[in-house]
């Protein structure tokens, strides 16, 4: 396959968690986010709302990015990944001195791109955990959470300027407000 020079909107190619990896996102819109405070406290420490927001679809290593790439702009052409809904969960994510809060999140037609991954590449990666990352220590820099034991074994979080806004709605199933 020939190698794409780049992901068209509203997906992009981003550096990953180290100089080995990258990470394949699907942007967001910064308004869907304008009715959460700049910052919140949690823990005894203060978290400062993120300037961009994203959607980490695939997180993996650099080594494979230009056949990636290819296989994921095909995948999108014949399926697109959308945004569907956030789920009533926060989770804290920690590295180093850093610590984290991002809000699960559903999206479409992610687990068939990890099957043409699988299938087409012969690599296996599991599918992982959708989320979107609203607040950081230090400005703007996100905790990559691979997996979704990863994700599970992080502490909930609860924050009483944020709780509101993410509450399960009456007759909705899923408690997950749509976007």
């Amino acid at each position: 396959m020939p190698k794409v020079s780049k992901i068209s909107a509203p997906y992009s190619l981003w550096p990953g968690s180290d100089e080995h990896r990258i990470a394949i996102v699907l942007d967001l819109p910064k308004t869907l986010f304008d009715a959460l405070p700049q910052t919140v406290e949690w823990m005894g420490q203060t978290y400062i709302k993120k300037d961009e927001f994203h959607v980490t679809l695939v997180h993996t290593t650099s080594q494979i990015e230009p056949t990636l790439t290819n296989l994921f702009t095909k995948h999108i052409a014949e399926s697109p990944i959308k945004l569907i809904s956030f789920q009533n969960e926060l989770r804290s994510a920690q590295k180093g001195e850093n610590c984290s809060i991002a809000i699960r999140c559903k999206v479409t037609n992610l687990e068939s791109l990890f099957e043409k991954i699988k299938n087409e590449m012969g690599i296996e990666i599991p599918p992982q955990p959708t989320h979107v990352t609203l607040y950081s220590i230090e400005k703007n820099v996100g905790i990559a959470i691979d997996s979704e034991e990863e994700m599970t074994a992080l502490p909930l979080v609860s924050l009483r300027e944020i709780d509101p806004l993410i509450q399960k709605r009456k007759g909705d199933p899923e408690g997950s407000p749509e976007v």
